[in-house]
């Protein structure tokens, strides 16, 4: 993860090495970004998921909106978000260290524990606003 060259909140995914699983919404959203290096490309990868056959016939797909993909079942609305579990200690540890009143030190002791997501989201006003991703603290909003 390279977070020196982005907003607050926004990172790139730099790819060091890809492990046995081939799988294929990673490897279909890799990017060369011209200098050597191979970055998630976060349209790409939205892409992907939106490709993705619908599981039934009634299904009603919506417009990309950000990361999320819309959709409706009948009376039932969705939206599908694909995201990628980091390990990102250094963030959250950042995030857990300050002042606050709410929430309590027991919870924000489980959020470092449960660890973070990066959303495929660019940050509109970037030049490389596809090679950008959000970090979510997903399992905070959970937990609260």
């Amino acid at each position: 993860m390279d977070m020196q060259s982005c907003n607050a909140g926004y990172c790139r995914l730099l790819l060091k090495r890809l492990g046995p699983l081939r799988i294929p919404v990673i490897t279909d959203s890799l990017n060369n970004d011209g200098h050597g290096r191979i970055l998630m490309n976060s349209t790409y990868f939205v892409e992907y998921f939106k490709n993705q056959n619908s599981s039934s016939d009634h299904e009603v797909n919506h417009t990309r909106a950000g990361p999320s993909l819309p959709w409706a079942l009948g009376p039932f609305r969705n939206d599908s978000v694909g995201a990628i579990r980091c390990n990102c200690l250094i963030i959250l540890q950042k995030w857990a260290s300050r002042a606050r009143h709410w929430p309590a030190a027991e919870i924000v002791e489980k959020v470092i524990a449960m660890g973070a997501f990066v959303t495929p989201i660019g940050f509109k006003w970037s030049e490389h606003t596809i090679l950008n991703g959000g970090y979510a603290l997903i399992l905070l909003r959970r937990s609260l």
